[in-house]
């Protein structure tokens, strides 16, 4: 039987769903299940495996959407328990290590003033604006973030490039369905490889240090107020 929840507005980061993934997947009753954002990207890998359903197909790119294929209600059941812990333990342990939070880059460059890198992995329809911020503020990106249209990603590129900054984005030669079914491991050695072969080819000409990059996590305030 197949079983589809949406949570609306609840953003998650793409590695702590595809880690939540494998979870659900090894557990016994579970033919196959898939959690990710309900982005078009994501609704390809929905489809390609199978799991695309209607509800799955009018979530937005804010919802988080969790479809299980199963043997029955009681092993639905007890991967929707998993999918609750898994989030939770999240959360516990964000509070544990005392993680700091910043809504915006102002706030996030008062944290980490030296800091010349940003890591995003935000919805990709507010993503395009804050990168640009970013990096006009003078940082370098990196982006796990997926549905931002090619103009966008043409002028964000095109920007980084005329001043001397880097525009990382992996989520273009990696968001596809064989690479969702990759395990962990694998995928994010990919990324780590595609990410060598992009610093090995600009820094010769980068006049920005590569050696000692700080990284800025911070929640843009627009997908706050979105949530």
């Amino acid at each position: 039987m197949l079983k589809t929840i949406i949570r609306k507005n609840n953003y998650q980061d793409s590695i702590n769903l595809m880690l939540l993934t494998n979870e659900v997947n090894a557990l016994e009753g579970v033919i196959k299940s898939a959690v990710m954002m309900g982005t078009d990207a994501n609704k390809d890998i929905f489809r390609n495996s199978g799991l695309l359903t209607e509800e799955a197909n009018e979530a937005s790119p804010a919802d988080m959407v969790i479809v299980i294929d199963a043997v029955d209600e009681s092993v639905i059941e007890t991967a929707l328990e998993t999918v609750d812990h898994f989030l939770s333990d999240l959360s516990v342990k964000r509070e544990k290590k005392g993680v700091s939070y910043a809504t915006s880059l102002e706030s996030a460059l008062e944290h980490l003033p030296d800091a010349n890198l940003a890591l995003f992995s935000i919805p990709g329809e507010y993503a395009a604006d804050e990168m640009m911020k970013t990096l006009e503020a003078g940082l370098h990106v990196f982006s796990f973030t997926d549905n931002v249209s090619q103009e966008d990603e043409l002028r964000l590129k095109t920007y980084a490039h005329e001043n001397g900054l880097l525009m990382m984005g992996l989520i273009v030669e990696l968001a596809s369905s064989r690479a969702f079914q990759w395990p962990l491991p694998t995928l994010l050695n990919q990324a780590i490889s595609v990410l060598l072969a992009r610093l090995e080819r600009v820094s010769r000409k980068c006049p920005a240090s590569l050696t000692d990059l700080a990284v800025v996590l911070y929640t843009p305030s627009v997908l706050a107020d979105a949530t």
